[in-house]
């Protein structure tokens, strides 16, 4: 885990079985150049959230984020949804 990152081990390593991505692995998006980050209009988990999409691994993936202190929380990780990716291959 980089200087800046965060998340839950466990949680990672499910993320990695079930979408084929670790949040290790994730931390790619934020060197993609072309990436989004895009705001989430829901208060439900008591936090503000944030997708960031770019790509990683030769695809383009959806992570779910917020802030925690001065560090990116990673809280899941998956293949963008055509909305999303369209969004992606649209702003470049």
């Amino acid at each position: 885990m980089r200087q800046g990152f965060q998340w839950d081990e466990k949680k990672s390593a499910e993320n990695a079985r079930k979408h084929g991505i670790s949040f290790e692995e994730a931390e790619a998006l934020w060197a993609d150049p072309l990436a989004l980050t895009v705001p989430v209009d829901s208060l439900e988990h008591g936090e503000v959230r944030w997708y960031k999409v770019g790509t990683a691994k030769g695809k383009v993936w959806r992570a779910v984020c917020t802030n925690r202190g001065d560090e990116v929380r990673l809280i899941s990780c998956h293949r963008a949804n055509l909305k999303y990716k369209k969004a992606y291959e649209d702003d470049d």
